[in-house]
């Protein structure tokens, strides 16, 4: 922080030339300390600050005339006074950090910004921008205010770039307590940056609302710290001592967080930082697990099973003649080493969700290549969920022999685990790997299933690699043993309806589709549709495009309320052409809770002369962020890529098109493109 009140006066002085105030305050020495009456920053009298009253009540800001600023939006006494919350512009502030997400394939910003005066009321998050933003930049915002779940920010943004400044110092707390959840000062500094002091972690696993650990930890003063941005303190130690905390201050799921933007926001109480080489230590994987030395280690294993992740690969490792702690999982390795290869890698240890791995991977250097170690027998209540000892046994490779299907589906809280089910003793199987026995039937038996255990979503999964890791009571395995089956010839409404034995062959002409890596998710109607005609495709390797007619074989499944057809074998396009032309349905008839909606899943449909009722739609999946509520009670989703991101109520729509999807117990119209949605005025969102 500046250290004296002439030196701030010229710095600010500065900034305020570059902005080309006309009528600009000069001011005072209080502009970055803390008012300790969370007042607006001591931006209260601000000196004298020309004839900018007392920055309370800013009803003609004195000589800035009725330019708005943050303080106006962010301050509830000043909010209120404002004759609208949409379309509020104000000029010169400062882009202090940026979050970049991927949403739908698409790059997402996340902005935050700060008026240069700084103090209580300064900042505001500029929520989901598709134009990137650097630190420093000086931006003209125009946007909606909402509060989302208690955190403040504009939506529906666009900006200009007028210039760039120096970001902001941050403004120094010396009692962290103050920014904590229900502080002082947690509601007035929200997206401002901040910095406290000579603070110690004090809960090294600070659990979100959901009973999980996403990276946050909490210091002294019961100031939570989160990962919002990139940096490489990822293994939080109770009792870790930092001369400087620094970030901005958002609230999310229930609690205010100090968000540190990078390494640098981090200064631990010798100076450094975290991501700075050190010497690696050398360690057993055993020694690692248990005792998690300082970053980075290297350790040596033996390669059981890797998974690909694109150019990279997840690889699991255990130690020669392994026992419990043996095992362990290197994420994202650049690597070309198999299974059976012994390895030597140099990475940090991090605990990711209760699974222990390897990451941040600096170098992998293939010492010899042989077999894969004989897998270890385990009782299958040894490595259940539940179990004190499942722990140890993660990432080895195991074989429970003498097994029952019990369950099938596990029910659990994602959806990406199709397949997953539970045999004796409570032991979930899993498919993270790629096989067959993809239709479990309670009452299936096992000599013996092979593979690596994984904890994930609040379970552990025994993992199959690969067919021959699942054996039948009779010996064979999935893919081999049996005679194939001719497939039925179905329509698509009678495979919905009458569900004739798998594997099945439809028609369909593809009205959707959606990239899952180098397959896709297809959405297929009959040539003529009515109800029952629709149904998804589900993982589909096939470069079909929308309007191509194409036959289909594989499985049909309805999974969490989804009628798919999953399993398949082969698709072949017999014609190509146009999409069809949308069925025209009223949007009631659709909408959670109609007895028809269930019949019209899958299809493409239109609504018209529908307007927003809701946003955002609460529900249990924060990742349909983006969802609304339009007249009839209908949900319209985020699954395709459309830049209608900032809904207001009672926006209003000549028509909304997209395909019928159920998920979370909701159904939801999903516009495929930004054309399937079309304003009152004949317009359609633009991306720009």
């Amino acid at each position: 922080m500046l250290t004296n009140c002439t030196e701030r006066f010229l710095r600010i002085l500065t900034l305020t030339l570059a902005l080309s105030l006309t009528a600009g305050p000069t001011f005072g020495c209080g502009l970055f300390v803390r008012d300790d009456d969370n007042g607006n920053g001591n931006n209260g009298d601000n000196g004298d600050n020309g004839d900018n009253g007392d920055n309370g009540d800013n009803g003609d800001n004195g000589e800035n005339g009725d330019d708005l600023t943050l303080y106006d939006i962010r301050d509830p006494a000043r909010r209120a006074h404002l004759d609208t919350l949409s379309g509020l512009t104000v000029e010169g502030v400062i882009v202090t950090a940026v979050r970049t997400y991927s949403h739908e394939g698409s790059d997402r910003y996340d902005i935050f910004v700060q008026e240069p005066g700084g103090g209580a009321y300064s900042a505001i998050m500029l929520w989901s921008s598709g134009v990137p933003a650097d630190p420093g930049d000086i931006l003209t915002v125009t946007g909606d205010y909402d509060s989302y779940f208690d955190m403040d920010q504009l939506r529906a943004v666009t900006f200009q770039t007028t210039g760039t400044a120096p970001v902001p110092e941050p403004e120094l707390f010396q009692d962290p307590s103050e920014l904590a959840t229900g502080g002082s000062a947690s509601y007035s500094h929200q997206s401002v940056l901040v910095q406290v002091t000579d603070v110690s972690v004090t809960e090294e696993r600070f659990l979100g609302s959901d009973d999980r650990w996403h990276g946050d930890f909490q210091v002294d003063g019961g100031l939570v710290v989160g990962p919002l941005f990139r940096h490489d303190y990822r293994d939080p130690r109770d009792g870790d001592q930092f001369t400087s905390l620094t970030g901005v201050l958002n609230y999310s799921f229930d609690n205010s967080r100090l968000q540190p933007r990078k390494n640098e926001d981090m200064v631990f109480i010798d100076g450094t930082i975290p991501g700075e080489p050190g010497e690696p230590s050398d360690s057993t994987i055993a020694d690692v697990r248990m005792n998690r030395p300082s970053s980075p280690v290297t350790v040596e294993g033996i390669v059981t099973a890797r998974r690909s992740r694109g150019p990279r690969y997840d690889l699991w490792i255990q130690s020669e003649n392994a026992g419990p702690w043996d095992g362990i999982m290197v994420h994202n390795a650049d690597t070309d080493a198999e299974p059976g290869d012994h390895i030597e890698i140099t990475a940090s240890y991090d605990e990711y969700w209760g699974l222990d791995q390897l990451t941040s991977v600096t170098a992998v250097t293939v010492i010899s290549s042989g077999d894969v170690p004989e897998p270890m027998p385990v009782d299958p209540a040894t490595i259940a969920t539940g179990s004190d000892d499942a722990l140890a046994y993660q990432s080895l490779l195991i074989r429970v022999t003498d097994v029952t299907v019990t369950e099938f589906p596990v029910q659990d809280d994602d959806a990406i685990w199709e397949g997953d089910f539970r045999v004796s003793d409570g032991l979930v199987i899993g498919t993270y790997f790629w096989h067959d026995y993809d239709a479990p039937t309670v009452g299936d038996e096992f000599q013996s299933i092979t593979g690596v255990l994984r904890y994930a979503f609040d379970q552990y999964r025994l993992e199959p690699r690969f067919n021959d890791d699942i054996v039948f009571a009779d010996g064979t395995s999935p893919g081999n043993g049996t005679e194939p089956v001719e497939p039925t010839d179905a329509t698509i409404a009678q495979v919905r309806t009458e569900q004739p034995s798998d594997p099945v062959t439809v028609e369909g002409i593809i009205t959707a589709r959606r990239t899952r890596g180098a397959r896709y998710d297809l959405w297929i109607q009959s040539a003529d549709p009515g109800p029952w005609d629709g149904i998804m495709v589900h993982n589909a390797d096939t470069n079909a495009e929308p309007g191509d007619h194409i036959e289909v074989t594989g499985s049909y499944d309805e999974h969490w309320g989804q009628a798919q057809l999953t399993s398949v074998a082969s698709v072949t396009v017999i014609s190509s052409g146009e999409v069809p032309n949308p069925l025209l349905v009223d949007s009631s008839t659709i909408a959670t809770g109609s007895d028809d909606a269930f019949s019209h899943q899958s299809l493409l449909l239109r609504v018209e002369d529908v307007s927003v009722t809701e946003f955002p739609v609460q529900n249990d999946d924060a990742n349909w962020d983006g969802d609304f509520k339009v007249t009839g009670g209908l949900i319209i989703g985020t699954r395709f890529d459309h830049d209608y991101d900032g809904p207001s109520v009672d926006d209003q729509f000549q028509s909304i098109t997209g395909v019928l999807r159920y998920a979370f117990d909701q159904y939801r119209l999903e516009p495929r493109s930004n054309a399937d949605i079309v304003f009152a005025d004949g317009t359609s969102p633009s991306g720009e």
